[in-house]
C-alpha cells in the first residue's frame, strides 16, 4: 500500500481541525506570494519574529541551515529571495526549493522528541527529552513502546514512555521543568490523531513548552496511507503530494 508524504502545513492543519486548536501560517510557492510577502505578514502581525523553512526535503533542515528563526518581515523575504528556486541535496535527495512554510516564532523552554510510526503488528511509539538536532547522537534517551493494532494506548504504555516522571509531577527537560500532566495528555491526544487520520508516519520534533504553558508542535514530518486518504474524502483539500 503506498505511502503519501504530506506538506507540513498540511498535517499542521489537520491536527488544528482534530484538536479545535489555533494554527497560523502562511505558504509561500509563488513569485506573486514572494513579491508580496512583506506587506502580507506586516498585515497579520507587524510586531511577530517569524520561523522560515522549505517545505520539503524535510529531514535535517535546521542542521543543513534551511530554519531561518527570529526574522523580522523584510528579512522573511530576503530569505525567501535568497534560497528560492535554490538546489539542494539532503539525506541524498534532490529537489529545487519552492514552497517555504512561514510561523510564528515560538519563545520556549524545553523541547522534546515524538515519532508514531505503523508495523505490521503494533504502533510504534518513541518518546525523548533530548535537543531536537541532536536527537541521533542522544538516541540511547528514546523511549519506545508497542501498541498493538487492537490496542488503544493505556496506562503501562505512558508508564512505559514518561519512566519514573510518570508519577512525578513535573518532567524533566533540558530546558527545565514542564508538568508531566501535560506531557501525558498531549502524548495520549497524538496518538488519537495519529490513527484517526490513517498516518503510516508521524514525527515531531520537537515539541515545546511555550512561554504561556502550551505545547506546540515545531516541526512535523508525516506520512499518509493512500488507502486513508482515498476513503476520507471530506479531507483532500488538505492533503498534497510533496
Amino acid at each position: 500500500m503506498a505511502q503519501l508524504p504530506i506538506r507540513e502545513y498540511d498535517a499542521k492543519r489537520l491536527r488544528s481541525v482534530f484538536s479545535n486548536l489555533p494554527y497560523v501560517w502562511v505558504l509561500v510557492d509563488a513569485e506573486q506570494q514572494l513579491q508580496d510577502i512583506v506587506s502580507v505578514l506586516k498585515d497579520s502581525n507587524p510586531d511577530w519574529l517569524r520561523v522560515v523553512k522549505p517545505d520539503q526535503l524535510f529531514w535535517k533542515r535546521g542542521k543543513y541551515g534551511l530554519v531561518g528563526v527570529k526574522l523580522d518581515a523584510t528579512w522573511v523575504r530576503d530569505r525567501l529571495t535568497t534560497h528560492r528556486q535554490e538546489q539542494r541535496t539532503l539525506n541524498g535527495v534532490t529537489d529545487l526549493l519552492d514552497t517555504f512554510l512561514i510561523e510564528p516564532f515560538m519563545p520556549h523552554e524545553g523541547e522534546y522528541y515524538i515519532s508514531l510510526s505503523t508495523e505490521r503488528e503494533y504502533d510504534l511509539i518513541r518518546f525523548s527529552v533530548s535537543w531536537w538536532i541532536d536527537i541521533e547522537e542522544n538516541w540511547a534517551s528514546v523511549r519506545e513502546v508497542r501498541v498493538g493494532v487492537l490496542e488503544q494506548l493505556g496506562e503501562e504504555h505512558l508508564v512505559a514512555l514518561l519512566g519514573m516522571d510518570r508519577h512525578a509531577e513535573f518532567i524533566k527537560h533540558q530546558g527545565g521543568l514542564a508538568k508531566t500532566g501535560e506531557v501525558e495528555k498531549f502524548i495520549y491526544e497524538f496518538f488519537q490523531f495519529f490513527r484517526q487520520y490513517g498516518f503510516v508516519s508521524l514525527e515531531v520534533n520537537p515539541f515545546v513548552l511555550s512561554a504561556d504553558g502550551r505545547i506546540v508542535c515545531l516541526d512535523m514530518v508525516a506520512k499518509v496511507d493512500s488507502c486513508e486518504a482515498w476513503r476520507q474524502k471530506e479531507r483532500e483539500k488538505y492533503i498534497c503530494r510533496v
